[in-house]
Formats: C-alpha cells, sequence, structure tokens
C-alpha cells in the first residue's frame, strides 16, 4: 500500500501525471504506428482502443468492482460487457431520450440497470445539444455546443452521480466508472465529489481531448489534474485517435495491485501491429467499430493476385 505520509503522497502524485504517460504512449507505439493512410491510422488507433479496453475488464476483475456505471452509454457496451462476460452489476445512464428508447433500454434484457439522465453538476432540466436535424437520430449529444457545425437542443432531465450513486447503489459497492460524455467530463465529475472521495470509485476509464471540439469544454489536462487532487493516477492510455483518447485511472492505493496488469499492457501495446488482413481487406469504419466488407474481399484478392 501506499505510504500515507503527504510528503510521499504528493512525490508519487507528481511521478504519475499525464504527460508521462502521454510520452511513454509515443514511445511504445513509435515503431509500429501506421506512418501514412488515414484509414491504417484509425484501424490502429481502434486497436489500441481494444487494449485499454481490456486491461480496464481485467482490473474491474482484480479490484473487485461491484457495479460497472457507465456513462454516456449510448448502446452500452461496456455494461453488456460487465454483465455477460464478468457476471457484474451495471448502470448504464444515457442522456438522450431517442437514443436511450432505441438503444439503451434494449440493455434491460441482459439485467442492465438502464437510465434516462444527463449527468451534470446539479438537478434539474438541461439542453442537450445535438447536430441539427439528428434529434431523433441515434447521434451523440452532449451538454455543450460543437465548436463547428450547427446544433440543436432537446430537453432531459439531469441529475448528479452522487445522487444517482445514493438511490440506486449501497453504500456497501465498490464502482468503477466508464465516462464518455461528449466533451462535458468535467461536469460528470464535479457531481460526483463524494464517490471520488469517499472510496467507493477504484477504477475510472475517461474519454479526454487534448483540442476543443465542444465549446468550453475542459480539456485533458485539467481532467488530469482534477483526478489527481482527489488522488487518482493515470495508469494507462489509448491511442484511439489524434486529439481524442482514453485514459484509465485508479486510486493511488491501488498502484502495487495492478502493476503487473499495467505493465503487461505496455507490453503489448508496444508489440501491437497492424495484421496483414488491416492491409489487405476493405474495412470501413462504423460507430467506432471496423466492419469487413465481406463482398468486395474477392475482388480485392483477385487484383492483388491478377499476373
Amino acid at each position: 500500500m501506499t505510504d500515507n505520509n503527504p510528503h510521499v503522497v504528493e512525490r508519487e502524485l507528481n511521478q504519475h501525471d499525464l504527460s508521462q504517460l502521454n510520452a511513454l504512449s509515443a514511445i511504445a507505439t513509435a515503431s509500429n504506428a501506421p506512418k501514412h493512410g488515414t484509414r491504417y491510422r484509425l484501424i490502429f488507433g481502434l486497436k489500441t482502443a481494444k487494449c485499454l479496453d481490456n486491461l480496464y475488464f481485467r482490473l474491474i476483475e482484480k479490484l473487485d468492482i461491484d457495479v460497472l456505471v457507465e456513462c454516456g452509454a449510448h448502446e452500452g457496451t461496456a455494461s453488456f460487457r460487465a454483465v455477460t462476460e464478468l457476471k457484474k452489476s451495471a448502470i448504464a445512464i444515457e442522456a438522450n431520450p431517442y437514443v436511450f428508447r432505441q438503444k439503451t433500454l434494449q440493455l434491460q434484457k441482459y439485467g442492465v440497470m438502464a437510465l434516462n439522465f444527463a449527468l451534470d453538476t446539479t438537478a434539474g432540466q438541461v439542453a442537450l445539444k445535438v447536430p441539427k436535424g439528428k434529434s431523433n437520430s441515434s447521434t451523440k449529444g452532449s451538454l455543450l455546443p460543437r465548436t463547428e457545425g450547427a446544433t440543436e437542443e432537446v430537453t432531459c432531465e439531469a441529475r448528479t452521480l452522487d445522487s444517482i450513486a445514493a438511490q440506486y447503489l449501497p453504500e456497501r459497492n465498490s464502482v468503477g466508472l466508464w465516462i464518455d460524455v461528449e466533451g462535458a467530463t468535467s461536469r460528470v465529475l464535479r457531481g460526483a465529489s463524494k464517490i471520488l472521495q469517499g472510496g467507493r470509485c477504484k477504477i475510472i476509464k475517461v474519454e479526454v481531448e487534448s483540442v476543443s471540439f465542444w465549446q468550453n469544454q475542459t480539456k485533458a489536462h485539467e481532467i488530469d489534474l482534477y483526478l489527481r487532487k482527489h488522488k487518482f493516477v493515470p495508469i494507462a492510455r489509448d491511442c484511439e485517435y489524434r486529439n481524442q483518447y482514453n485514459i484509465i485511472y485508479v486510486p493511488m492505493r491501488y498502484l502495487e495491485p495492478v502493476e503487473s496488469d499495467v505493465f503487461c499492457f505496455w507490453q503489448d501495446l508496444g508489440r501491437l501491429k497492424l495484421a496483414p488482413s488491416d492491409w489487405i481487406f476493405p474495412f470501413s469504419l462504423q460507430r467506432n467499430r471496423l466492419i469487413l466488407n465481406r463482398s468486395s474481399v474477392f475482388r480485392r484478392l483477385a487484383a492483388i493476385l491478377r499476373p
């Protein structure tokens, strides 16, 4: 366990800041990341995201998390995996009413608790911003307007994460957070101060941005400072996109128990390469998933093998 001496705590926090994590990820992927081709860089980025997800779920088991809380759930892939693979409890929280009805609510048949709330610093009615003309689509929304492109508003009810935990989670339950809220991460975290300070939260996976995609958003280094003030430290990140990526944080007292898993993650990231099929077969990107266009596989192979 980590020493409780405040000077030791401060030193260890400073040894695990985001700039060092960013440097480590750059070093780990320098040799194998594609240097050219937008599609290949996207495929490689999504593969790094899969590596990070696998680490997150390994740590969910190792740290004996009781409940995964997925913030900005959409179709709830994290909640689904926690319930079906790990036999854990999960709460999927989605703000967009249309997405909730069409996607998130379907998780209930697997035992996931689905809640239709925006997550904010206070409770009340809020305006969710979605791309103009897509209020009745499966497009993700945000509490913040985009820096580019027209938006329209959808009214929804907001709650704090602390109030949701108080209502739906027994106090003895430990929590793992999965946060993907389209630029509004700081508002989710500021509404979760009791969870962060009370020792219930053992792990956080959070999507961050190094540049502003949304107006008045809090960027990666500010999220990092906020979480480190609550004694959470970053242990791993992916390279999903150039200016948008995911980070795993754990409380400093859990650094030692997760050390071997984190070491294996960085080894795996350093070995990660595109497979021959990634270069040859015509993959397309749909909702951040790689979809193989099977109808044109044989045409592509025929063109390669043609004398």
